[in-house]
């Protein structure tokens, strides 16, 4: 998954958001185990949690020595619930917990749909994610389960990277909106990835033929290209150069861009502005192909043949 992804999901624990009051409240020292002053801090606020586990799904890869290998397709945050409703904590509840070890626990989802948010089965991989390998796609890993404060003064966030850098306050908007907004509804958040089955389907298709194309690359008008709004913040400069589009599945070596289209795509203006797409991207070297959904779900073989064709004379 893209760097800056990765990096914040590897901080995705304890209590969430971070914020100076939390810092002071610890006398500077933090932990994912809550301490007694930030205990007492929520505890006079009468705040309560969202539990929120953040979920990779997987396409399989390869097998090496027996063991299938996958790489992560989505990043979906969803919220425990009760009653189909999203269930809340209380500091007191969380300061019962061994939240330092919550990360361990090897839990996933059975039959997990990152694009509803739906599954079947939670709990420990050994007990249900074992066996049923034509699932691969269906296991939804928790990576990470944090505790997601209700109540927090966002101007008092600690956020991550250089204040000096030229994007910073872009990247974090887009972390406190991904990542750090209470959820309302138990729907699943997407916070990168592919983002339709249309799209999945073929990227299983390719994936099972040896390739493996970045989903939802950005592509500049100045040509450079980042594999998620996150690098674009973290890694990009100033930010001057627009968003052209953004490709579903992307063939950087080669330069071929794959697009996946609904049927809202062949509506005229819908259709002339794809064209200026193609224009451009012809004229930055970048050779796309677009599929259309139907095309997808009737005859997947055929699109991934177009797609070889594509790249073998790329």
């Amino acid at each position: 998954m893209p760097e800056p992804v990765r990096a914040v999901t590897l901080s995705l624990f304890g209590i969430q958001p971070v914020t100076g009051a939390m810092g002071s409240a610890a006398g500077g020292k933090m932990q994912a185990q809550p301490s007694p002053g930030e205990v007492a801090l929520f505890r006079e606020r009468g705040t309560t949690f969202q539990m929120v586990n953040l979920i990779a799904s997987l396409v399989r890869r390869r097998d090496v020595d027996g063991v299938a290998v996958g790489a992560p397709f989505a990043l979906t945050l969803l919220p425990a619930s009760k009653r189909g409703k999203v269930d809340t904590a209380s500091i007191d509840f969380i300061e019962m917990l061994d939240v330092s070890n919550l990360d361990s626990r090897s839990q996933c989802y059975r039959g997990f749909d990152p694009f509803s948010g739906s599954w079947s089965l939670y709990g420990d991989y050994s007990l249900i994610g074992s066996g049923g390998e034509s699932y691969f796609d269906e296991l939804g890993l928790v990576l990470e389960t944090y505790f997601l404060a209700t109540d927090v003064d966002r101007d008092d966030i600690l956020f991550m990277g250089d204040p000096k850098q030229p994007n910073f306050s872009r990247f974090n908007r887009k972390l406190r909106k991904h990542f750090f907004e209470p959820f309302v509804e138990v729907q699943p958040r997407r916070v990168w990835g592919v983002e339709s089955p249309i799209e999945l389907f073929l990227l299983q298709e390719l994936t099972d033929r040896g390739h493996s194309p970045i989903c939802q690359m950005l592509i500049m008008r100045d040509g450079s290209v980042f594999p998620s709004l996150y690098d674009r913040y973290f890694e990009g400069g100033d930010g001057a150069s627009e968003i052209l589009t953004e490709v579903d599945l992307f063939f950087e070596d080669l330069r071929v861009a794959v697009f996946c289209d609904g049927r809202h795509h062949n509506r005229p203006p819908q259709a002339m502005r794809d064209r200026r797409i193609d224009t451009t991207l012809a004229k930055l070297g970048i050779k796309p192909v677009r599929v259309q959904g139907a095309e997808i779900m009737s005859d997947l073989s055929t699109v991934a043949d177009r797609v070889e064709a594509a790249l073998c004379g790329a």
